[in-house]
């Protein structure tokens, strides 16, 4: 049996109502970040500093926080997973250099804006031209 299939039953029954993003991101930001450092082959380096640090690198947290906002969607927002998901997460992880990432798929609005990333804003083409000042 896959991972999914014996997620899938517990999810459903918790539901994201009694199980916010927030308490997922809490309960799930260091094993995934100890992850991305071991494989970096820093994990010791990063333990010694500790991880909560690791965790206010901001391209570190939107490529956390953006598989995490992922994982949560498809487990317990019942979201399919979609081909290009991995690709999103790669363009969340580049945008971590900008304070505004814009785009107008709907689906990866949400999935990135609760990402708790400070200096990182999520919005669609239009909101962006909206939010620009008169004088330009």
């Amino acid at each position: 049996m896959n991972g999914r299939a014996k997620v899938k039953p517990l999810a459903d029954s918790i539901g994201a109502k009694k199980y916010p993003f927030e308490n997922y991101w809490a309960n799930n930001s260091i094993w995934l970040a100890e992850g991305i450092a071991k494989r970096a082959g820093v994990l010791a380096k990063v333990k010694k500093r500790g991880m909560d640090g690791l965790l206010k690198v901001k391209s570190v947290a939107l490529a956390v926080g953006a598989n995490l906002s992922l994982m949560y969607s498809h487990h317990l927002e019942n979201r399919a997973p979609a081909s290009g998901d991995s690709r999103d997460v790669l363009h969340a992880i580049v945008a971590s250099t900008a304070d505004v990432f814009v785009t107008n798929d709907h689906r990866l609005q949400l999935v990135l804006s609760r990402v708790p990333v400070n200096g990182f804003e999520v919005m669609s083409l239009q909101e962006f031209l909206r939010s620009l000042p008169t004088w330009i």
